[in-house]
């Protein structure tokens, strides 16, 4: 492979005809010539069917477990499965077993990328099955692919539910309990199958490891290298043991799978150096390697140190053997991407990286990207985030050491000068304390004004066109637009704010006019960190500033423009710093320019504590939205009945009927979802059991109608009247004969208690 790109340097007058043709074919669309263009881009056809075909040959040692089967089951049935697990427990093996399941039933496979491909690529004319790897990110989550799948998530469930469409999506577990919250009401988190609970048994590791043998290891010499218990990536674990080296007895299956393969990894330093170069050089490029690199006289460079640093020259011989050496890890540690190669496997990128990284820093300061900083490095104290603390997976990470933080701190300075401020701040490097201070010192050699700037700039990329708005409702977004100092608020680096600030004469006049559209004291605010917010509040910023984040307007628990910062306090919950801004003079009844208040905030979440707190400042609690929605009204909704209690014992209006939702109170509301509880506390306060909505219908003409026996019941206790018609002259007790027989909480029983009443 590589001996074809050395030609390319000897020679430039070589193109890529598959670039040619993918470049013509896009060319010929934007032009409208669509025949031109579907002859060039037919060409590539071959290419998806060649990566049909390494998947079939690749599903021949795959051993279908019991996770397989119930993910199969919850595709057929709901159209749609996420695979959840560690990384290297098997999850994509499943997803492409699916997949190819039902190309045999006719689909066409689509490995989507993003959730664009999936827009883009989705007809209602052929049944299609997508199969998309890490959709809300790899190593940490991925802001913009997760407002990508919340904007879209109706059309993408559209699709689903119309039928003809089938989604696979595999999703790191650590991934999927980070952004659990963000994208909890979206298609990925429905259907999952966690193969860390659902995990193999003893007998299905031991048909794994010999299916992936295929004769190279004997069924009564399995059983001592099977270990009962879960632990992460044991299907990668078996493929590197049947093919990762000749000495197959020297490795257990009981072993640690990263261990396993950086042991691999270093055992190719000593017996095939060219291998460990051609690792090192697809690790080195962000996991991808293709021959466009080659375009370049830097990359060019950058891969004659890599050659040097593993020990080899540049001698045509040398490249010749290094791609033969590509083609030789195909299956084992690389596989074929569209224009080049890329790892098998994240696990085994993440452990050539440690083992060439761990040894030449300097190299990864000076020639990796940002993104490759962000993902694979790490301080010394930083956390790692996962659910595995196991000393195992530490080791996927390089981990500078304390006496190279200057030099680190240098390259994130180099870094935020560059303007990749989101990548910086997405390392949980930042939240080490002691590389906190030695990158505040190294800031701090900055000149006064050259800091001012830096720490204002806004970071490149993130400022869409008008087709990519959809789902700038979060905070997290607003971040991603805005300033190096907002992104030290949100993140609560308390040294590295202290430092910064304590080095600027006019340090009042610089916070309160920090440029962006939401000010460092709502993301400090929003994000708890209480210090930090007196910081800000002591050096006289505005506590009612208003945000002026522009997003959709379509939910009333979303970030809305116009909030104040007690606004994302109380949205998240964070008591403490509530109580500070109200203390220091924030306004609880500042509404926001949808009309809504603080107080309806908390209601919407259930957070009564904050609700309290609010009262406590003599928050009005009777303040509606534009829509007429009052704090009450949305947490009997939502079914919220200490959020319920504390509003009603601080006044609110119990039987208050919101006009724009046909006259519906909060009862009629708490009934209708089915609500016991709250239903109960609402009565228990002296609500109406008879109240008429616009269409004469009171709370029991929705228990009867919806169902709701137990509540019908209840009702009736504090004198509910089954005998009032509503417009249609249709009364409770006639509406419970229609509800006989259906299949709901409603019973011929309960029908029974109303007619005698």
């Amino acid at each position: 492979m590589l001996w074809q790109w050395y030609r390319i340097v000897l020679d430039h007058t070589k193109k890529d005809f598959l670039l040619i043709r993918q470049f013509l074919s896009k060319a010929f669309l934007d032009y409208g010539d669509v025949s031109l263009a579907k002859e060039i881009s037919s060409q590539q056809q071959g290419t998806i069917q060649s990566i049909i075909l390494s998947w079939i040959k690749a599903d021949e040692t795959f051993y279908e477990t019991e996770a397989c089967r119930i993910s199969l089951k919850r595709l057929e049935s709901e159209g749609n499965v996420t695979i959840v697990g560690a990384p290297g427990d098997g999850k994509t093996a499943i997803g492409i077993h699916l997949a190819l399941e039902y190309y045999q039933r006719g689909y066409k496979i689509y490995n989507a990328h993003s959730v664009h491909d999936i827009m883009k690529s989705h007809k209602n004319s052929c049944p299609q099955i997508f199969l998309i790897d890490d959709p809300i990110g790899v190593h940490v989550m991925d802001d913009e692919k997760v407002r990508a799948w919340v904007s879209y998530n109706t059309e993408i469930q559209a699709f689903i539910q119309n039928g003809g469409t089938k989604l696979i999506a595999t999703v790191r577990k650590n991934i999927m309990n980070t952004c659990q919250q963000q994208i909890n009401k979206t298609i990925l988190v429905k259907n999952q199958v966690d193969l860390t609970m659902v995990h193999c048994s003893t007998r299905e590791k031991e048909g794994i490891l010999l299916q992936q043998a295929g004769g190279k290891i004997n069924k009564d010499d399995v059983k001592h290298m099977i270990e009962p218990k879960y632990y992460p990536a044991f299907p990668l674990l078996c493929h590197f043991i049947v093919n990762g080296s000749k000495h197959i007895s020297n490795y257990s299956a009981r072993q640690q799978p990263t261990s396993v393969i950086y042991n691999f990894i270093d055992e190719l330093t000593n017996t095939h150096r060219f291998h460990y170069c051609a690792l090192v050089i697809v690790a080195m490029h962000d996991g991808k390697f293709d021959q466009q690199i080659l375009d370049d006289l830097e990359d060019r460079r950058k891969l004659c140190k890599i050659i040097e640093l593993c020990g080899l020259d540049c001698s045509p011989s040398s490249l010749f053997n290094l791609g033969k050496s590509f083609d030789e890890m195909l299956g084992i540690y690389l596989t074929e991407a569209k224009l080049g190669v890329e790892f098998l496997h994240d696990r085994i990128y993440s452990a050539v990286v440690y083992h060439f990284g761990s040894r030449h820093l300097n190299f990864l300061w000076k020639n990796c990207s940002s993104v490759f900083i962000r993902d694979m490095i790490r301080s010394e104290n930083a956390s790692l985030s996962g659910d595995w603390s196991n000393e195992d997976e530490s080791n996927l990470v390089v981990r500078v050491k304390e006496q190279n933080y200057e030099s680190f701190a240098k390259r994130i300075t180099d870094d935020l000068k560059n303007g990749n401020v989101v990548d910086v701040f997405l390392n949980p490097s930042l939240q080490d304390e002691r590389f906190q201070i030695v990158l505040a010192d190294q800031l701090l050699e900055l000149p006064i004004s050259e800091l001012k700037n830096l720490l204002c700039l806004i970071p490149h990329n993130t400022f869409k066109e008008k087709s990519t708005r959809q789902g700038k409702t979060s905070l997290d977004f607003g971040v991603l637009t805005s300033s190096p100092f907002h992104w030290i608020c949100k993140l609560g680096l308390h040294k590295l704010f202290t430092a910064v600030l304590g080095k600027m004469p006019d340090r009042e006049i610089f916070v309160r006019n920090i440029p962006g559209h939401t000010g460092p004291l709502h993301f400090a605010a929003g994000f708890g960190h209480l210090e930090i917010v007196k910081s800000l509040v002591e050096l006289g910023v505005d506590v009612n500033s208003r945000s002026k984040l522009e997003c959709d307007d379509n939910s009333v628990g979303a970030y809305y423009p116009s909030f104040t910062p007690i606004f994302y306090a109380v949205r998240q919950n964070h008591l403490e710093v509530a109580d500070f801004l109200l203390k220091s003079g924030a306004n609880p009844d500042l509404v926001r320019d949808h009309g809504a208040s603080p107080m309806l905030l908390a209601a919407d979440k259930g957070h009564h504590r904050m609700i309290k707190i609010l009262l406590d400042y003599s928050a009005d609690p009777n303040i509606c939205c534009s829509h007429g929605t009052s704090p009450l009204f949305i947490a009997s909704q939502e079914g919220h009945k200490d959020a319920v209690r504390v509003l009603m014992e601080g006044g609110a209006i119990i039987d208050y009927q919101n006009i724009q939702k046909k006259g519906l109170a909060p009862l009629h509301i708490a009934v209708k979802n089915g609500h016991y509880n709250t239903s109960k506390t609402l009565l228990d306060k002296g609500a109406d059991p008879n109240l008429p909505d616009s269409e004469g219908n009171t709370p029991l003409h929705f228990a009867v109608s919806n169902g709701k026996g137990d509540i019908a019941k209840l009702l009736l206790v504090y004198g509910g009247d089954p005998n009032l018609p509503n417009k249609r002259n249709e009364t409770p007790k006639y509406l419970s004969s229609e509800r006989i027989g259906l299949n709901d909480s409603f019973s011929a029983e309960d029908s029974t208690i109303l007619y005698k009443r």
